[in-house]
């Protein structure tokens, strides 16, 4: 009997995020503690990818300093609003699909089920809209949102439940069989450390560890 080949390591790479063609949206999920660097990434993402693409922000903290780039180019709502994201549907479905749209839901709690925020996350890229949801725990997504994410970026997490959790929905095939789940877990925190991230792209069927070089760290917080 032929015995299974382990799953190749997962490698490290220079970061890239290979959009599809612009007449698409898509989805990008950031996952990360405080200090992972989610938010510099979230920054460097929409700088490089998205600064010509109108921009929704749905945050608690509209205030915060960490917002100082988004600011400049963005409309800022100080809670999440559905009814923005479908206005923005609206218009295209209206527009046969002219404008590009980007929402940003930072860190919002509690609205894992919305039916809108659903839909963001699975359908409304046929619609030009471009979805990049930050969070620090995997639960604040519902199993059919976390299945639908085009790329998803998993970076350093304190918790030992967050991290369990990670592993289970996204990993445990990537490591070896021969790994527990507590090696998984153990490898995760060491594949994470220093701002980098597991990036998983479920458009291409690829997966990687990566981190911004120094350069793109600047010009995301310039």
């Amino acid at each position: 009997m032929l015995e299974e080949k382990e799953p190749d390591p997962i490698p490290t790479r220079p970061f890239d995020l290979p959009l599809p063609d612009a007449r698409y949206g898509c989805s990008i999920l950031l996952l990360g503690s405080t200090r992972s660097g989610k938010t510099t990434l979230q920054n460097h993402i929409h700088k490089e990818y998205f600064t010509n693409v109108m921009t929704c922000v749905h945050t608690w903290s509209p205030q915060s300093a960490i917002y100082g780039e988004l600011k400049k180019k963005s409309v800022f709502m100080p809670d999440y609003r559905p009814d923005i994201i479908n206005e923005t549907y609206q218009i295209n479905k209206a527009c046969n699909n002219r404008y590009r749209f980007l929402h940003i839901v930072d860190d919002v709690v509690g609205k894992k089920n919305d039916p809108m925020l659903m839909k963001l996350l699975t359908i409304l890229r046929n619609s030009r809209i471009s979805a990049m949801i930050t969070g620090q725990e995997l639960s604040i997504f519902n199993a059919i949102c976390r299945s639908n994410i085009n790329f998803v970026f998993l970076g350093y997490l304190n918790s030992d439940m967050a991290i369990k959790k990670v592993v289970e929905a996204y990993l445990r095939t990537y490591f070896p069989r021969s790994y527990s789940v507590m090696d998984c877990m153990r490898a995760y925190k060491e594949m994470t450390a220093d701002k980098y991230f597991i990036l998983i792209d479920n458009i291409h069927g690829t997966i990687c560890r990566t981190k911004l070089d120094l350069d793109a760290v600047a010009r995301a917080r310039s």
